[in-house]
């Protein structure tokens, strides 16, 4: 397929999560679309008659109506956002991290900005609760800071928390700063805006910042589950600080192909201190 060909393909599987303020149940839809398809192929799919009962089909008409446009519209923001420092890599590329393209539905194009290069080396990534007790913010910290001393890179998604003191803990070594966060929303609506700080340094280090979404792409909620499959296709290990029982963290989990887990004494009540065991999937309190 060729690079166009791709893009096109990613703006037809994103626009929803881009333009249509409908429930979760649409994630499923909109991630499905036979990546070989054309975009005319696929227009005529969600077309069908049959499909008129579907949730979505009236709003993809009205976007579909002016198809033409909205992909120009999206692929001249695509080329703004590479004027600005940008970058893009499609899944044919070969730098294109080997271990997220062996799960079962990945990003077929990542939009980034800083370092590509860190895609090279071992990844371990470092999540835990936005909430967490102290304890489990200095472990994460200081677990981010060995994990980068010891060649690899840290992996997390930008939240306030652990995953924050993660990506601190990796830029406290000098040298590269070998972390990547993993947004919801686009690179360019970075989110937690109380973050911004940290990601500007995450930049300045030459670290890197990636995202699935299309530029100008605001988060919603169920775009962070979603984003976490990315975040475990990059890691070779995955490390659980902290998460209460009902958490994103905790379902995580179960997307995780190697599961390591903290449980940091004295931080905090049983709902706050799950402890996932090693292996691919399970918990225990």
């Amino acid at each position: 397929m060729r690079t166009l060909d791709i893009i096109i393909t990613h703006i037809v599987s994103q626009l929803s999560f881009k333009y249509i303020h409908l429930s979760d149940y649409l994630h499923s839809f909109a991630c499905s679309p036979d990546l070989d398809m054309t975009f005319q192929l696929w227009k005529d799919h969600v077309s069908k008659p049959e499909n008129k009962g579907s949730p979505w089909y009236e709003p993809w008409q009205f976007y579909l109506s002016g198809s033409k446009e909205i992909l120009l519209k999206e692929l001249e923001i695509i080329w703004d956002f590479l004027r600005s420092g940008g970058g893009i890599l499609c899944i044919n590329d070969p730098r294109y991290p080997y271990l997220l393209k062996q799960i079962k539905d990945p990003p077929i194009i990542l939009f980034y900005r800083g370092n590509p290069l860190l895609f090279e080396f071992p990844a371990i990534s470092l999540v835990g609760s936005r909430k967490a007790a102290p304890e489990a913010l200095r472990e994460s910290r200081d677990l981010g800071k060995a994990l980068v001393e010891e060649g690899a890179v840290v992996v997390s998604g930008g939240a306030l928390g652990c995953d924050t003191y993660a990506h601190l803990g990796a830029l406290s070594v000098e040298g590269l700063g070998a972390t990547i966060v993993v947004m919801a929303g686009a690179v360019d609506s970075l989110f937690p805006k109380r973050n911004r700080q940290l990601f500007s340094s995450v930049l300045e280090r030459g670290g890197l910042i990636i995202s699935e979404r299309l530029p100008r792409t605001s988060p919603k909620p169920h775009d962070f589950p979603i984003r976490n499959r990315i975040i475990s296709g990059l890691s070779s290990r995955s490390i659980i600080m902290q998460a209460a029982e009902r958490s994103g963290s905790i379902r995580y989990v179960g997307q995780c192909h190697r599961v390591d887990a903290r449980q940091v004494s004295g931080s905090g009540s049983d709902e706050s201190n799950r402890r996932c065991i090693s292996g691919k999937r399970g918990c225990q309190r």
